[in-house]
C-alpha cells in the first residue's frame, strides 16, 4: 500500500483500533466462508458461545457477493482463522502470506455449501 494513499491510512487506523485492550481475553476468531451468509456466521455463532466464548467475526473471500469481505485487518485481527473449505483456507492461506503473516493458525472445517444458516 501507498503511504500517501487514504486508504492506507483507514487500514493502519483500523489495524489500531482491532488492538483494542477493551475486547477481553477471549480467543479471536475469524470464520472464513465464500460469502460471509450462512457457513462463516453459524461457525462464528458456535465458537462465540458456550462452551467456547470466542470473540468472533464472520467474512466472506468472494468480492462478487460477500456481505463482509475478508481484509487485511481482519487477518490481522484474528489470533485463529477457521475456514469452511478448502477453497477458502487457500485463499486465506495466500493473504496471508501476501500480508507477511506466516504463523497464524488456519483450520479447514470441509464444510460443504449446503447447509442453512446455523444448521
Amino acid at each position: 500500500m501507498d503511504p500517501n494513499d487514504d486508504i492506507y491510512w483507514q487500514t493502519q487506523e483500523r489495524i489500531g483500533n482491532a488492538s483494542n485492550q477493551y475486547q477481553g481475553k477471549y480467543k479471536r476468531v475469524l470464520a472464513v466462508c465464500s460469502g460471509g451468509l450462512l457457513r462463516s456466521p453459524t461457525i462464528a455463532h458456535t465458537l462465540a458461545s458456550d462452551p467456547y466464548n470466542y470473540n468472533t467475526r464472520s467474512v466472506g473471500i468472494d468480492p462478487n457477493y460477500a456481505l463482509n469481505l475478508i481484509d487485511q485487518v481482519l487477518l490481522e485481527w484474528a489470533d485463529e482463522i477457521v475456514c469452511a473449505d478448502t477453497e477458502h483456507e487457500v485463499t486465506v492461506s495466500m493473504k496471508l502470506i501476501d500480508i507477511g503473516i506466516t504463523r497464524k493458525p488456519v483450520v479447514n472445517l470441509k464444510l460443504p455449501d449446503i447447509y442453512p444458516y446455523r444448521d
